[in-house]
């Protein structure tokens, strides 16, 4: 009998044990997947971020959502229900650089100026409203959202008096602009459409990596049924990309598109005539590899 107690005992402490033991914290896989659902996380999560946190830390912090990358990680949460919070990067053990505020106020400037946005289109006036000195967000606030064309710099694109393209470029939204509105105007260029027909079929020469976008030189000879040899391309999550007449999946497919790819481009609208041309692509089809 007292053998008896004596293995009771022991399977109670057992199991008390087993009880008092803390869960096993959840591996970075586990946190941040593409099966995920996408976190609900607070501004004053996202506030308590510090600059210099590794993206695994800040993951960890705000808690797991949806890898919704291709390529290069990105993080979608759902900041006080309200606005999606996007940040992409490479390796998780890379460290942010911007503040958890930053990162808030990267989000409302990106409802500003996105890829995802249609190209704005304005009057003359509108623009000659600008004045020396002013930010680029307060211009852009005036002027209104718009898309961003750029890689690696904010490209905002607007259309002129459905006349010309004009293309504002800077670094960052708090930078102040050394020039009035009347002077961008000088920089404006004529529209030239190209969205009905290949606008180059080439050789990518080169390709520059953005946050959400790639720009790729692409050189060929002038065709029947092509309309330039040489054209500096913006890729982002709007463009279709096809290999073999078979759509790339996924909001990176772009990433597919490597350096020495002959690739055939449709532009997406206007472009800018300048040489090398200048567009956003609505479609890329890659018809060879290295």
């Amino acid at each position: 009998m007292r053998r008896v107690v004596a293995i009771m005992a022991l399977i109670a402490v057992a199991v008390s044990l087993t009880a008092c033991k803390r869960p096993e914290p959840m591996t970075f896989e586990e946190l941040f997947s593409p099966y995920n659902p996408v976190g609900h996380v607070r501004t004053s999560d996202v506030e308590s971020i510090r600059m210099g946190t590794t993206y695994r830390e800040i993951i960890a912090r705000l808690g797991a959502t949806r890898d919704v990358g291709s390529g290069l990680y990105v993080a979608q949460y759902v900041v006080d229900e309200k606005l999606d919070l996007y940040f992409s990067f490479a390796d998780p053990s890379e460290t942010c650089t911007q503040s958890g505020r930053g990162l808030l106020n990267t989000m409302t400037f990106a409802a500003l100026l996105s890829y995802d946005n249609a190209i704005a289109h304005i009057r003359a006036s509108d623009v000659e409203s600008i004045r020396k000195g002013m930010t680029y967000q307060e211009i852009l606030t005036r002027l209104g959202a718009t898309r961003d064309t750029g890689s690696g710099l904010h490209i905002a694109q607007y259309v002129v008096d459905e006349k010309q393209n004009l293309y504002i470029g800077f670094a960052d939204a708090d930078e102040v602009c050394t020039k009035s509105g009347s002077e961008l105007l000088q920089n404006a260029q004529p529209l030239v459409d190209e969205s009905e027909k290949i606008g180059i079929r080439g050789v990518v020469k080169n390709i520059v990596q953005g946050k959400d976008d790639i720009a790729m030189l692409v050189e060929g000879k002038l065709e029947q049924d092509t309309s330039f040899d040489k054209a500096s391309v913006t890729v982002n999550m709007r463009s279709t990309v096809l290999r073999d007449n078979t759509p790339i999946t996924g909001l990176f497919a772009f990433s597919e598109i490597k350096k020495g790819d002959t690739d055939e481009v449709t532009f997406n609208g206007p472009v800018a005539e300048s040489y090398p041309v200048q567009g956003a692509a609505a479609t890329v089809r890659i018809l060879a590899t290295p």
